[in-house]
Formats: C-alpha cells, sequence, structure tokens
C-alpha cells in the first residue's frame, strides 16, 4: 500500500500544480497578456478594424474556454485522487500541511537572502513599535 499511496501523492501534487497554473491562467492579467499577443499576431496578418477586434474576442474568447475546460478536469481528478488516497488511508491533512510547508520554502529561496534579513528587521523593528503588517 506504501508505493500505491507514495504514487497518489505524487499524482496530487502533479495535478494541484496544474490546477494552479490553470487558475493563474484565468486571471485578469494572462488574459489581458493573451489579448496584446493576438493582437500582434493578427495585425501581422494585416486584420484592420472591425474585422481586427472581432478576430481578437472570438481567439481570446477560445484561449479563455479551453483553460476554463482545463481546469474543470484538473479540478475532478484533484476530487478522484484525494478520493483515492483516503481509501488506502492517507492522509489529506498532512500532504496540504506539507504541500504549503514545501511552497513557503520554495518562496523563500527564491529570495535573495539579503532581502529575507531586511524583511526580518524590519519586521522586528515594527513589533518594537507596535505595528503590525498590513495595519
Amino acid at each position: 500500500e506504501k508505493p500505491r499511496l507514495e504514487k497518489l501523492f505524487a499524482d496530487l501534487n502533479f495535478v494541484e500544480d496544474k490546477l494552479e497554473e490553470a487558475t493563474r491562467n484565468l486571471e485578469d492579467e494572462p488574459i489581458s497578456a493573451q489579448s496584446l499577443a493576438i493582437r500582434a499576431e493578427l495585425l501581422s496578418e494585416g486584420l484592420k478594424g472591425k474585422e481586427l477586434e472581432e478576430s481578437i474576442t472570438d481567439e481570446l474568447d477560445n484561449w479563455v474556454d479551453l483553460w476554463k475546460r482545463h481546469h474543470e478536469r484538473l479540478s475532478g481528478m484533484v476530487t478522484s485522487l484525494q478520493e483515492a488516497v483516503e481509501a488506502v488511508g492517507g492522509s489529506l491533512i498532512e500532504f496540504y500541511n506539507s504541500r504549503d510547508k514545501n511552497e513557503q520554502a520554495s518562496h523563500d529561496m527564491q529570495e535573495p537572502e539579503w532581502k529575507r534579513k531586511a524583511d526580518r528587521a524590519l519586521s522586528l523593528r515594527d513589533e518594537e513599535k507596535g505595528f503590525k503588517l498590513g495595519a
């Protein structure tokens, strides 16, 4: 059962990563970037005016629709994998806690040491003065 559970956790982690990617691509900024990319491509093909705008709208709608359908499929896969993990006695709470810790560690590794030290120093200073982050 342990190799099966490890495989399920690996699959769930992979699908969760892809689900996060799909979610990010459905946010305003990536949609705007895609719209600009489509516009540039269609302009290079010589489209203008109303035809250009309609083509941009059609292509962007298709792009968004593909990401929405991909998101739905991935959401269903996550649910199925979660059920499979629980069926073999795995702990989803431990999985997601571990996943959150790994994401935080990965994020921390991306920030330069000088920035982490400066952030810590500022946080300590703010605590000493009675300030709270976001207040």
